[in-house]
């Protein structure tokens, strides 16, 4: 019973987040999206470690080349420093303005 009024009240709560108010399910919704991205972000990195090209990185993930290739050139624009966090921020960055 705890547990139902525990999660009732999660769920009526609201995340505070730079001034505007989300609700809790747009912030795992965010937060699985961010999680998936960054999953992609180090796969592509470590692919880009063993020397592939875009191309076959897209055929190897079954993803659209252009997603791939745009990853891929934020993530050479970033080395040596490589940083899945600010790779997917750069890409939600470069995102908003198209």
């Amino acid at each position: 019973m705890e547990f139902v009024f525990w999660l009732g009240n999660l769920q009526n709560n609201a995340v505070q987040r730079k001034g505007e108010v989300k609700n809790m399910r747009t912030f795992l919704d965010d937060a699985w999206e961010k999680g998936l991205m960054e999953r992609l972000i180090r796969q592509i990195y470590k692919k880009m470690l063993r020397g592939q090209e875009p191309a076959q990185i897209a055929e190897d993930l079954v993803e659209e080349e252009t997603v791939i290739r745009e990853i891929y050139d934020i993530i050479n624009r970033s080395l040596p420093d490589f940083d899945s966090e600010k790779v997917y921020q750069e890409l939600k960055k470069e995102k908003a303005v198209v």
